[in-house]
């Protein structure tokens, strides 16, 4: 498989994520050592012996938000994320050339981060992308905000996942990128998770997963299928999901997580209209969008806004209006960043040093009647 076919496009932000969830996954395991007095589980011991005393960094998370996902370490140490690494650098410097946005250069952020003080300007990249291991270059080059703001989507829908477990047997994950849930989480053995993503995802995915299978033993028992598809090829990705097993007669639990804002409105509803004519009564939505916020040319958030938002297609002040097109009518639900922080009683701050967000996020979920 070419490199360039994770490391470009809309699959560069899976390692993205990937990287931030193995940040997350430390900070877990650093506050398990506290609480139990350095003493932790046994299910934990693996990740710890093999991944934590090796590479321990972290990022302050509250218990309260903090998730554990021992695969995404793998994926974060792969060449592919060296060269995402060196692209998100190469990224910013274009965004920002002369560094004078504000008083805080990028370096001086950087710094902040990890970054070496002594270091020249034109040694940055090679440091994050040759020096140092991926998974510090990532702990170095991802703002703040960013972070805080990805922790607190994970935690909001594993949460989400497990409650459903037990009660339906079939999952479909919609451009599951490195989503790793289908191992990770308790499913039992009745449960199937289905994924479904492009070809060239799936490659890159399974190729890391075997190597990390072999170290972390896996918690889920649900049967993982892999569906490999344009999801606009609506037609081909229904037709593998149902001669894989899916009964259309049976409640189904989907999950739309950092996909709809790279779709068209056009195109949202197309792959809607598909769920709903696949989902019996019952049946369970969540779906993750982005509300646009209009930046001035002099914003200090625009040094630091993510450059992989470029490619974002679709925004929407009223995500509900794409359940009730398509059939979830039953409890369905908004809520935002700030209100899904109450929820956890979180104090963690999605600002950072005066620094807003330059979108947010609104999670939807809702029933089939």
């Amino acid at each position: 498989m070419e490199s360039n076919a994770i490391t470009l496009g809309v699959p560069r932000t899976s390692v993205l994520i990937a990287a931030i969830r193995a940040l997350i996954s430390n900070s877990y395991i650093k506050g398990q050592l506290v609480e139990t007095d350095g003493k932790l589980s046994r299910s934990l011991q693996s990740y710890y012996e093999n991944i934590y005393q090796k590479e321990p960094y972290y990022r302050d998370v509250e218990s309260s938000i903090a998730t554990f996902d021992p695969y995404a370490y793998f994926f974060s140490c792969t060449d592919e994320s060296r060269d995402i690494i060196g692209g998100m650098y190469d990224d910013r410097m274009r965004l920002n050339p002369q560094q004078s946005v504000t008083s805080e250069t990028i370096k001086e952020w950087l710094v902040k981060m990890g970054l070496p003080e002594d270091i020249g300007n034109r040694d940055i990249k090679k440091y994050l992308t040759e020096t140092c291991s991926p998974v510090k270059a990532w702990n170095i080059i991802i703002f703040p905000f960013i972070f805080n703001r990805i922790a607190l989507r994970i935690k909001y829908i594993d949460d989400f996942i497990t409650s459903k477990i037990g009660k339906y047997q079939q999952f479909v994950i919609l451009g599951a990128g490195l989503d790793t849930r289908a191992l990770r989480l308790p499913f039992d053995e009745r449960s199937t998770v289905w994924e479904i993503d492009f070809p060239q995802t799936f490659e890159y995915k399974s190729r890391v997963l075997e190597r990390s299978t072999k170290i972390i033993e896996q918690l889920s028992k649900a049967k993982n299928i892999h569906i490999p598809s344009n999801l606009m090829e609506t037609e081909q990705w229904i037709k593998k999901l149902e001669e894989s097993g899916f009964d259309r007669s049976k409640p189904t639990v989907w999950l739309l997580e950092g996909l709809l804002m790279y779709l068209s409105n056009e195109e949202i509803e197309l792959l809607l209209s598909s769920v709903s004519s696949l989902s019996a009564s019952g049946s369970a939505i969540m779906m993750q969008t982005v509300v646009e916020i209009k930046l001035a040319e002099n914003d200090k958030r625009k040094m630091f806004t993510n450059p992989m938002r470029s490619e974002l297609k679709s925004f929407t002040n009223r995500p509900s209006l794409y359940l009730e097109k398509c059939g979830f009518l039953v409890d369905i639900t908004e809520r935002s960043q700030d209100e899904i922080l109450t929820i956890y009683n979180s104090k963690v701050a999605l600002i950072t040093a005066d620094l807003t967000l330059s979108d947010s996020a609104t999670f939807t979920f809702g029933f089939k009647s």
